[in-house]
């Protein structure tokens, strides 16, 4: 039978706010009792702690107990004065009298449910399948990708850990004065236990090293297990805090879109479980971010619990780096975790086939030191099981050059060595390429502070050099210009085939001069003039990109920076394009066709073109449908109707006003309301970008095949055929076309500079199968972050006497 709070907690989250819609939080819950008792009311503390048995409603308190009842009742969240009785039962209250059950219920035995708790039945079924979802991904990316595959057949060590009193800001212990270091007591090894007396707020500090990432994740499968048993738990979600150093937006817009990108859950779905306390945040990484982000990191992390406080939330560095930031969490515990004894050690080692290292651990210092770390010592079984270590003509852990406690390049020199002798029989890449791989890939981590390699998420940032940048947007800048030169083209040939005697002076001049045909002279101008106009797209956004590349843009002036940005590409594609019309044609003319150039690349600065270099790849992975967008679509449909028919009555006096609103507004209402929604079970490695290919396919059809059967009613097969074309390439370059290209442009120039292979995936899960990777959904991590390192650290030809050793007949290559 569940208990009181668990009845408490399921019967709540059948509840609909009476006055926000959505969930009945348990802040709300607190308020609406104070309605019915009239007073203040609880806080959602207090719920919180009913709900998770922490605290009990004294028996005497019978009002308390009705009006909770009665909440429930008015609410969606109780039906019969059965439900309530259950309820009071599983707290060992007294059941309801006559007069109670009157004020909760009305004097009704059974109570048919409500229109709202009809229509919030079907959300909380979807909300459960959707989060069924996540709760999948998150096992299968981290626990049975990462810590099982981690530990192997050994068990999960058991590490030892201190309070430290003083490295939160909580507020009953301000008047503590211990040093983080110094002032701790011993806490339960027990990681569940830890973060429930915590009251689901912990911070979790250590060395390098010293297993805080595996601390967390086993802290999440236990929570996993938790949500598998009761499908109201809230739902444990694992994320890098490295990611959020690029745009430092606030933390719930960015777990938000890290949902979407790492997990591929919509946005709609990511903010309702955060307005329902739906989910535990565990937060790795925050020594990863640079030393300038983690003050305004942990500032946003305290934004985000006033505002969320209920929230289950556990987070995880290095103890140097979260003290050097020099502010304090508000949560309401940390602990450390200590190096490991020398029994723990003895007992790991007990295998024979570890009885050569436990030899060298017990005779030399250094190593003795080093394997006080959970991460070397494991990386030491892994290298040493089953060979001698001295006495050796290649000994695996080289005790004499072990200097000092953090010197673990040769102890990673070894692994490397070692892992590269289990080659497979079959190996696409020689070990000197995949070491110059590794190198290249681990310097970028570090360069932009990111742990988890997701291939859709390299950037033109990742490029070596300012010229290769410009390189780049150049040549973004003209694929730009000719997809739009076909699209103008196209759009011509509808204006032609409308207005016959609409003049082609530009053409008609050109085919003059090279004494040519003009409709391939016509298809040749609008092409190469377009392919000028997006060059100019590339100076004027790398321009903005190498400013804010210089100098980040503040937090508060971003918004009002994006659309300077969009409003220059415009004026200046748009000016362009009028000036030099007006050479062969009439002001009215000239200025017709700049404005449509101008807002095209508009459209294009501001949905195809990223806000930096960190930005401009950014995918596509959903498609659905958005009856709010799609409104907005149709606003902007008769807006462009009014322009257009405005131009053509001043120009020629012609009147189609109704046939050319019919079409706009469609295409409007189609291109407004296609929106992210859809969920995707699986992960694979560059996902993204296929699934951003895949929509741009989905979208064309959707917009092109309605737009030409109308058309084709309203005119002829031969308007309605230039139209499906038309609206085909402007839906494919907006919905994830153009993301496609621009990502194989950006891996095509790398893969000139022979940074990484053309079949990145290949080479990723190559080096995943010599355990220097971690597959992780769809994305990859180093083995440990000083792995990491250590690849960043080598040069870009592997050092010689890492390759010599390898294999007996191996020599360096000098392969690409």
């Amino acid at each position: 039978m569940k208990s009181f709070g668990e009845q408490l907690r399921i019967y709540r989250r059948q509840c609909e706010d009476p006055q926000r819609g959505g969930l009945l939080t348990q802040e709300r819950f607190g308020e609406l009792m104070g309605v019915v008792l009239g007073d203040a009311g609880y806080s959602g503390a207090a719920v919180s702690d009913w709900e998770r048995d922490k605290s009990k409603i004294h028996a005497d308190d019978r009002a308390v107990l009705v009006a909770l009842l009665t909440v429930l009742r008015q609410n969606g969240g109780i039906s019969s004065i059965e439900d309530g009785d259950d309820l009071l039962a599983a707290g060992n209250y007294r059941r309801l009298d006559a007069g109670e059950a009157r004020a909760v219920f009305a004097g009704a035995r059974e109570i048919q449910p409500t229109s709202t708790q009809q229509a919030v039945a079907p959300e909380t079924a979807e909300r459960s399948r959707t989060q069924r979802i996540l709760l999948e991904k998150v096992n299968s990316f981290w626990v049975e990708g990462v810590l099982k595959k981690s530990i192997g057949d050994a068990s999960i060590l058991t590490l030892d850990k201190t309070d430290v009193i003083t490295a939160v800001d909580h507020p009953w212990d301000g008047s503590l004065g211990q040093a983080l270091i110094g002032g701790s007591s011993p806490a339960s090894s027990d990681i569940l236990t830890l973060f429930d007396d915590a009251d689901r707020a912990l911070l979790i500090l250590g060395s390098p090293g010293s297993g805080k990432t595996m601390t967390l994740i086993t802290l999440a499968n236990h929570l996993l297990e938790k949500a598998k048993l009761d499908p109201h738990a809230p739902v444990p979600l694992i994320l890098d805090l490295s990611g959020w150093a690029k745009e430092r937006r606030d933390l719930g817009g960015w777990i938000v879109e890290e949902l979407t990108a790492k997990y591929q859950i919509p946005r709609r779905y990511g903010r309702r479980w955060l307005a329902g306390d739906e989910l535990i945040l565990l937060l790795d990484g925050f020594d990863v971010l640079p030393p300038n982000a983690r003050r305004p990191c942990v500032q946003a992390i305290n934004g985000f619990r006033e505002k969320y406080g209920l929230m289950g939330l556990a987070i995880c560095s290095r103890s140097q780096e979260y003290l050097d930031c020099g502010l304090k969490l508000r949560l309401n515990r940390a602990v450390k975790i200590e190096a490991l004894q020398q029994e723990q050690i003895d007992a790991y080692l007990a295998s024979d086939d570890y009885h050569a290292l436990r030899q060298v651990v017990h005779k030399d210092p250094a190593v003795r030191q080093l394997a006080k770390s959970p991460l070397i010592l494991n990386v030491l079984a892994a290298v040493n099981g089953n060979e001698a270590v001295q006495g050796s003509s290649d000994p695996l852990v080289p005790a004499a050059k072990l200097t000092s406690p953090g010197d673990y390049e040769p102890i990673f020199e070894a692994y490397t060595r070692r892992m590269f002798r289990r080659r497979p029989a079959y190996a696409p890449y020689e070990p000197e390429q995949t070491i110059k791989y590794l190198h290249w890939l681990a310097l970028r981590l570090e360069e932009h502070s990111q742990s988890i390699f997701l291939i859709e998420g390299i950037q033109p940032s990742w490029l070596p050099s300012r010229r290769w940048r410009w390189v780049y947007l150049l040549l973004s800048g003209l694929i730009l210009g000719l997809a739009g030169g076909l699209i103008m083209w196209l759009l011509w040939r509808l204006l032609r085939h409308t207005l016959p005697q609409l003049p082609a002076a530009v053409s008609t001049q050109l085919a003059t001069w090279f004494n040519l045909a003009r409709e391939p002279v016509e298809l040749l101008a609008i092409l190469l003039g377009n392919a000028a106009l997006g060059l100019l797209v590339g100076v004027v956004l790398g321009l903005y990109f190498e400013q804010r590349r210089q100098k980040p843009v503040e937090a508060s002036k971003v918004n009002r920076q994006r659309w300077l940005q969009v409003w220059t590409a415009g004026l200046a594609t748009g000016l362009v394009t009028t000036l030099f019309v007006s050479l062969f044609t009439t002001w009215l003319l000239s200025l017709a066709w700049g404005v449509a150039e101008g807002f095209m690349y508009m459209a294009a600065a501001r949905f195809i073109f990223g806000w930096s270099y960190e930005s401009d790849v950014r995918t596509v992975e959903a498609l659905g449908w958005s009856w709010q967008r799609s409104l907005t679509g149709i606003g902007v449909g008769l807006i462009l109707t009014l322009i257009a028919e405005t131009l053509e009555s001043l120009l020629y006096g012609y009147n189609g006003a109704a046939r050319t609103l019919v079409t706009l507004v469609a295409a409007g209402f189609i291109l407004g309301g296609l929106s992210g929604s859809a969920i995707t079970t699986k992960s694979r490695p560059n996902q993204g970008v296929w699934l951003s290919l895949r929509n741009a396919g989905v979208a064309a059809v959707v917009l092109a095949l309605p737009l030409a059967l109308l058309t084709s009613i309203l005119r002829d097969p031969i308007y309605a055929l230039n139209i499906g074309v038309l609206s085909a390439l402007i839906a494919a370059s907006l919905f994830g076309g153009s993301v496609f290209v621009k990502h194989f442009l950006l891996r095509g120039l790398l893969r000139l500079q022979h940074n990484l292979p053309w079949r990145y995936t290949r080479f990723l899960d190559h080096a995943a199968q010599f355990v220097f990777l971690r597959k992780v959904g769809g994305g990859y991590i180093f083995m440990h972050r000083l792995l990491q390192q250590y690849f960043a650290g080598l040069g870009q030809d592997p050092p010689e006497h890492i390759m010599q050793k390898i294999h007996p007949r191996m020599k360096p290559s000098s392969r690409k």
